[in-house]
């Protein structure tokens, strides 16, 4: 059996108001499907990691502990204790795992933290200071100058 496509034609012609009524059907259902969604608001920062002054084997070295980095940073023990010293009390430190993602970027020496939180503000102040509080940690690591004078700057 073939079909014309004059007979197809003729019959969207005849029921168009079905072909209407599954567009708006369509339309309201993915409006009331995405109206139920919660808003989720995303803070991104990252943090590049610099050899002052450079130095190949150090850049190197930085390149090799980039995971090593990312787990501090992604570490809950670590959040908490942000939370804790800025006395964020509107924050659940159980749904961050959730929330907070880190993945390490070894060949350009950077981590990229991302918050997701369903309050912009919140979202930002936990990307900013759990960041902050990672540089002064690192920072404070590295303060010791090695012997050939070369520190980590992030």
């Amino acid at each position: 059996m073939q079909l014309d496509p004059r007979q197809i034609l003729n019959g969207l012609r005849k029921r168009w108001w079905l072909e209407l009524l599954v567009m708006i059907s369509a339309g309201a259902v993915a409006y009331l499907y995405s109206s139920a969604q919660p808003q989720l608001y995303q803070a991104r920062v990252t943090l590049v990691a610099e050899p002052v002054p450079p130095d190949n084997g150090t850049i190197e070295a930085i390149k090799k502990t980039m995971s090593t980095y990312a787990q501090e940073l992604g570490n809950k023990d670590f959040w908490r204790q942000v939370i804790d010293d800025n006395l964020i009390r509107d924050v659940d430190v159980s749904a961050l795992p959730g929330q907070i993602k880190v993945q390490a970027q070894p060949d350009q020496n950077a981590l990229v933290m991302t918050v997701d939180n369903e309050k912009a503000e919140t979202a930002a102040r936990l990307a900013d200071l759990i960041s902050n509080a990672f540089v002064a940690q690192q920072m404070a690591k590295t303060q010791e100058v090695s012997a050939g004078g070369i520190r980590v700057v992030w």
